[in-house]
């Protein structure tokens, strides 16, 4: 498929440069080590001069280049071909277009192994400059920050949106190292069961290769604890095998959010990241919330300096942080643009972005800061408590529940507080019987009115309190529990009052934890650090470019309606609460139309919180002149005091 320059030699608003090249699309199987074939789609610059060659930009994931992901993948990478660079996209094995059998998780050793070979065979084919980078959101950042740790020759630099260093705390399966379940695993497991695009066939392989995989989510079950399953691909205990230079983005609404902080501090290559005030998705999205950010002509800037050797591209620091400092803004689900600064940290300017900017301020819970006795104060599980924090720390949510958990509330503030870090937790704890014990802890802002907007948080799973390697029962002896809560930026404004909630259970973001449990919370000696933004923001200056250039929309694709999810709604039957939540879309791409549906629902007993359940079901129905097919897919879990 050939796309004409006239398409985008227009000047961008808001850019100095005008894209540059017409770009061809090329499907391409490559097969790999053991016969395996990877699916590719090429977006290949049309050189303007005999012999000219391109870097190579790589990524790979399992989300269906061909139909699922094809519009999302051509608004994205069009930007980057009209610019010069080559694009490879890849589907994972056993997904998508590719063949074999499913992996049996995600960033499986094969996956790795394909992708190093590919990088490998990537700088020798006629086109390619022999500089390659990989790169990707979510998954694709995921598996660029494992790939560059294993140091493929080919392999120049990276770029890694909202991805984690900690595969088992702070990725999704564990969140905070409690089991976490959403509609990301029924998700997964359905559509990597969908046959391969175009023909959509029911063939033997098919059948025993995907409709027999394995699934995913009993592998994750299994693997409850930390330890090497999780430690063997996560960076954050092998910081030194990464020596390429990396571009990190991520957001302070989404789960993912803490590496970048940790990665500034121990990666020893350049780095350049940005934080922004935006949840799981791309900073250009104007609407994730904004303000928006155009990453994309950074990213090239960055792409030039690393994979084109006769670049001029000026030199970065070694490591800059450009970083967004929240304001104040009404609790709200509706939130379209979260007010702010934007800052930026550089080596030689502070010697490690973030600290030397910061102070650590305590505040005292019994004290005159925070309005709570001196003695002691008892906690009672409440199984559905957290509703209003959401699926993750991070998202948009509406106002806090004041009856959640215990809670400190500070006196007014006289002055602005900045913080920009990651706040801790400190108090002594008793609980009840020797179980499982799972602490919970929100910090959040209470304007004059006495509405409570959350901030931040973090959970502590009681067992891995002193260590994550070596859980341990509850004793029901005094303990210090100790937590951090998660990379945030905030502005408590003059008059407003900061408040710790401490609690069991967040419902439905973690499962709960079997029994009811009363604990007691010693409040002589507790409190709260906040990391004080104090660096002098006219030395730290950086203003994001207000309007993104256009993303340029797929020519086969139209989408239809798209609602997921739909309003959640929660309701109690008896002694159940239950959470519902459904979605609903539908596309075309060329002769193909596709629905989708999907429901989901989760439930907690109040009086037997061991008796926990999942629900979920999704479909996709695929048409094509009268005739098709459709795939289902229901996931069930229940728990109990043992399971």
């Amino acid at each position: 498929m050939l796309f004409l320059a006239t398409l985008f030699l227009l000047p961008l608003q808001g850019h100095a440069e005008a894209a540059l090249y017409e770009f061809d699309l090329k499907p391409v199987i490559h097969t790999v080590r053991d016969g395996t074939k990877i699916a590719l789609t090429f977006y290949e610059p049309r050189a303007k001069q005999p012999g000219e060659k391109f870097p190579v930009l790589f990524s790979m994931n399992p989300y269906r280049k061909d139909d699922l992901f094809a519009a999302r993948d051509f608004e994205l990478y069009h930007y980057f071909a009209e610019r010069g660079f080559l694009l490879v996209r890849a589907d994972v094995r056993g997904t998508g277009s590719s063949s074999g059998p499913v992996p049996r998780m995600e960033y499986s050793r094969a996956e790795l192994d394909d992708a190093v070979e590919l990088i490998e065979w990537l700088r020798t084919i006629p086109a390619s400059n022999g500089n390659i980078g990989m790169w990707g959101l979510s998954w694709g950042g995921f598996n660029s920050l494992q790939v560059a740790m294993r140091n493929p020759t080919g392999l120049k630099a990276i770029l890694a949106g909202c991805a984690s260093d900690d595969l088992h705390r702070d990725d999704i399966h564990y969140v905070d190292g409690i089991f976490h379940i959403d509609e990301y695993m029924l998700d997964m497991d359905h559509e990597v069961a969908l046959p391969a695009p175009p023909r959509y066939e029911a063939t033997p392989e098919f059948e025993k290769d995907r409709l027999g995989s394995y699934p995913w989510i009993l592998t994750y079950l299994h693997q409850q604890r930390d330890g090497a399953f999780w430690r063997a691909n996560s960076l954050r205990w092998q910081y030194d095998k990464i020596h390429i230079p990396i571009y990190l983005f991520g957001g302070l609404l989404d789960t993912y959010r803490d590496s970048i902080p940790r990665m500034l501090k121990s990666v020893r290559a350049p780095i350049r990241a940005v934080m922004g005030p935006w949840i799981h998705t791309w900073p250009d999205i104007a609407d994730s919330p904004g303000p928006s950010f155009e990453w994309r002509s950074e990213a090239v800037d960055f792409w030039n300096q690393w994979l084109r050797p006769t670049a001029k591209a000026s030199a970065p620091p070694k490591k800059s942080l450009r970083l967004f400092l929240r304001d104040y803004y009404p609790p709200s689900l509706e939130t379209k643009s979260i007010p702010g600064r934007w800052c930026e940290l550089k080596d030689g300017q502070y010697s490690e972005p973030l600290r030397l900017g910061v102070s650590k301020d305590k505040l005292h819970l019994p004290g005159e800061r925070f309005q709570t006795s001196s003695g002691t104060i008892t906690l009672k599980t409440n199984p559905a408590e957290g509703e209003m924090a959401g699926f993750y720390w991070g998202e948009l949510t509406g106002p806090m529940k004041t009856t959640d958990g215990v809670s400190f509330v500070s006196a007014p503030l006289s002055s602005n507080l900045v913080i920009a870090g990651m706040p801790r937790m400190r108090f002594r704890a008793r609980s009840q019987g020797s179980g499982q014990v799972n602490w919970v802890v929100r910090l959040e802002d209470v304007n004059e009115a006495g509405e409570s907007a959350l901030v931040d948080g973090s959970a502590l799973n009681g067992s891995q309190r002193k260590n994550r390697l070596k859980p341990r029962k509850n004793t029901g002896a005094w303990e210090w529990i100790e937590t951090d809560l998660h990379f945030t930026t905030w502005t408590f404004r003059p008059g407003h009052r900061v408040r710790i909630v401490i609690s069991h259970s967040s419902f439905p973001m973690l499962w709960p934890s079997p029994g009811l449990v009363t604990s007691e919370i010693r409040a002589r000696g507790a409190f709260l650090e906040l990391p004080r933004f104090t660096a002098d923001l006219q030395r730290c200056p950086f203003t994001a470019e207000p309007k993104p250039a256009p993303r340029l929309l797929h020519p086969d694709f139209s989408e239809g309606e798209h609602d997921w999810p739909a309003n959640y709604r929660s309701h109690r039957e008896g002694d159940q609460v239950f959470l519902d939540a459904q979605g609903k879309g539908s596309w075309k791409l060329k002769d193909w139309s596709a629905r989708l549906t999907e429901f989901a629902r989760q439930g907690v007993s109040m009086t037997h919180p061991e008796n926990a359940t999942y629900e979920g079901w999704m479909e996709h129905i695929f048409e094509k002149q009268g005739k098709g097919f459709s795939l289902h897919t229901t996931l069930s879990i229940t728990s109990d005091s043992r399971d």
